[in-house]
């Protein structure tokens, strides 16, 4: 007997283009977790190996950097003031734009791009290749993801709560306030023509893009970054003068 059986596998990756499939899509993926937790003895581990065994979609594999290369133009007028930073490797295909003020142990900003494989993002239980763009504040465990992420009153989740009110477009931003990406908004391709990939795409970024300024998170995070840079050096200064002992 298959731990997952082949249609319970693809029903997970139903297109999630109306409410009414998304929810459908939320309910089948419990029942998978469930059904395959119970058969290993608690664990997850493996399963979505299994899932992309059935639902792999080779036309991912057509987003290779210089297919993505186009993204840091087309994102960079909505969120001047970040540093871009491509990203060639792993789950995401795209382009990060960080806070001018990140250091290597704090980062914050925006990454808008593809996510081409489920790794890391199984919280979302994704249909790759998916068009996503989402606002991140890094380390998940440090003091900045604390303050303006994780606080009941935090700029992410007050950003969060105003883009809701805003729009109510499908596919609608959802917030995670233990994950790396805070608030975001994904759609998957898999029901797009490949000839349409690119241009249904920019469509997706710059509308998302043009909400994001539009809720001000992208100019607040931007000063937000800038008041906590000094402490952020001193805590770094005096981490290191310890490590020196």
């Amino acid at each position: 007997m298959l731990a997952v059986p082949p249609a319970v596998a693809r029903g997970t990756l139903l297109s999630p283009g109306s409410a009414q499939e998304q929810a459908i899509r939320s309910q089948v993926w419990a029942g998978v977790e469930t059904h395959y937790k119970f058969r290993h003895k608690g664990s997850r581990e493996g399963l979505q190996a299994l899932i992309d065994k059935y639902t792999k979609n080779k036309r991912a594999l057509g987003l290779t950097p210089a297919a993505t290369e186009w993204i840091r133009p087309l994102a960079a007028p909505y969120l001047r003031g970040y540093r871009a930073r491509a990203q060639r490797k792993g789950s995401l295909r795209g382009c990060w734009f960080e806070a001018p003020h990140s250091r290597a142990g704090a980062r914050r900003g925006f990454f808008v791009g593809y996510l081409v494989a489920a790794d890391g993002f199984t919280f979302l239980a994704p249909q790759p290749p998916e068009c996503l763009v989402f606002a991140f504040v890094a380390p998940v465990s440090g003091v900045s993801h604390r303050r303006l992420v994780r606080a009941s009153d935090s700029l992410l989740r007050n950003s969060f709560t105003l883009i809701r009110w805003l729009t109510h477009r499908l596919p609608r931003f959802v917030f995670f306030e233990d994950q790396l990406p805070a608030m975001l908004r994904h759609r998957s391709m898999s029901d797009w023509p490949v000839e349409k990939h690119e241009h249904f795409s920019r469509n997706f970024f710059i509308e998302t893009c043009a909400w994001l300024v539009r809720s001000g998170v992208v100019r607040k995070l931007l000063e937000k970054s800038a008041a906590a840079a000094p402490t952020e050096r001193r805590v770094h200064g005096r981490l290191a003068i310890r490590g020196s002992r």
